[in-house]
């Protein structure tokens, strides 16, 4: 009965948010949608430490002056040390990182659609995403970068370097996704068949998860005369060799975002008249993001990768459902992915890490409210013994 009373706090903020984007929606003014975004804002930035993570951040922000800038990203190590001279606590970082996060998301996804209060409840239902933000907050404020960074490159604005540079100092994984995006932009604009999509989601999926290809390849790359990589050999072998018995759940997620971006290619294609290169540029996006779960099938922090790619569909989904003609089919989708995502979340948040043996997300606490309640009883007390 704990674990029910845990999902309160989840179960109010997205009642919240629903009833004043409703508000706005209805009112034709944002004021309403803004005010969800602040208590959004509130419930995550000023969040108590529920996982092993933050308890690293806490203690490495308190004992900052023993860290040179490469222990941890600049970003990090520079807030982390003016925040301290400043003579704040840790969760002083941790608001900060919560508000750069929600302000890249709200920016990118001004700039990617005009559907803006269903995308950002995309992002709040996404388990990779909102929730994450609970666990790491430093490559999750880099994928909201990435994720406002694209328009200024679909744009050719200058500005974009400035944005994909800080995105890297705030963590170092989005070099892959630079890496990656640069040498394959041209690929990226064009679109392919949807036997080529289907073919090799299905194939990488099935060598991975079934014939363990990926044993092969990381046999070879263990192989090689890479320095950086040796610390991490332990654990990688740890978790190759994990049995499909013990990542089914990995099965059921995979398989959906592949049915997922498989239907939004095939709507794109067959429905979408005014087909926009920044849409087919976002569409490939998350088409590599499912390649790269389908191939970290069995390496969790290496999957991480992919939510540099996946952030796009919240905004991809509205703009390719919206754009349908058909009023009833157009909410009947808008429907099912709403409940297909709420069920997702609602898993999310029944999340156990073994490391704090614990439903971390179900043990939600809120600072300023804890003071607020604390300070409301001492003065209640003194008040009281005044009466007396």
């Amino acid at each position: 009965m704990e674990l029910v009373y845990g999902l309160f706090p989840y179960v109010g903020l997205l009642l919240i948010f629903t009833l004043s984007t409703l508000s706005s929606y209805l009112s034709k003014t944002k004021i309403f949608f803004y005010f969800s975004v602040l208590m959004v804002l509130f419930f995550v930035g000023f969040k108590d430490i529920l996982s092993p993570d933050f308890e690293r951040y806490a203690l490495t922000y308190d004992n900052i002056e023993n860290f040179r800038l490469g222990a941890f990203e600049p970003l990090f190590i520079v807030l982390s040390k003016i925040l301290k001279n400043l003579g704040l606590s840790y969760y002083s970082l941790f608001f900060i990182y919560s508000f750069l996060t929600i302000f890249f998301i709200l920016a990118g996804i001004k700039n990617l659609t005009k559907h803006q209060y269903f995308a950002f409840l995309l992002f709040l239902l996404v388990p990779g995403f909102f929730l994450n933000m609970f666990v790491e907050m430093r490559q999750i404020l880099a994928v909201a970068i990435v994720f406002y960074s694209i328009e200024l490159f679909l744009s050719k604005k200058k500005s974009f370097l400035l944005f994909a540079i800080l995105s890297i100092i705030t963590h170092y994984s989005a070099i892959f996704f630079w890496v990656i995006f640069v040498f394959i932009y041209r690929s990226l604009k064009k679109m392919y068949s949807f036997k080529t999509y289907t073919i090799l989601l299905v194939l990488s999926f099935i060598l991975v998860a079934i014939f363990r290809a990926d044993l092969y390849v990381f046999n070879i790359v263990f192989k090689l005369p890479l320095p950086f990589f040796k610390k991490y050999v332990p654990y990688l072998e740890y978790v190759l060799n994990l049995g499909i018995d013990q990542v089914q759940l990995q099965f059921f997620k995979n398989t959906f975002y592949i049915m997922n971006v498989l239907f939004l290619l095939f709507i794109f294609r067959k429905f979408c008249s005014n087909k926009q290169q920044a849409e087919i540029v976002m569409l490939n996006l998350i088409f590599i993001g499912v390649l790269i779960l389908n191939i970290a099938y069995y390496i969790g922090p290496i999957s991480r990768l992919a939510y540099y790619f996946l952030i796009f569909q919240i905004v991809v989904i509205p703009n390719i459902v919206f754009s349908l003609k058909w009023k009833e089919l157009k909410i009947l989708i808008l429907y099912i992915y709403t409940v297909l995502f709420c069920i997702m979340f609602i898993k999310g948040l029944f999340y156990y890490s073994q490391e704090a043996q614990t439903y971390i997300f179900l043990n939600y606490k809120n600072i300023l409210l804890e003071g607020l309640l604390k300070w409301n009883s001492i003065l209640m007390v003194s008040f009281t013994k005044v009466l007396e």
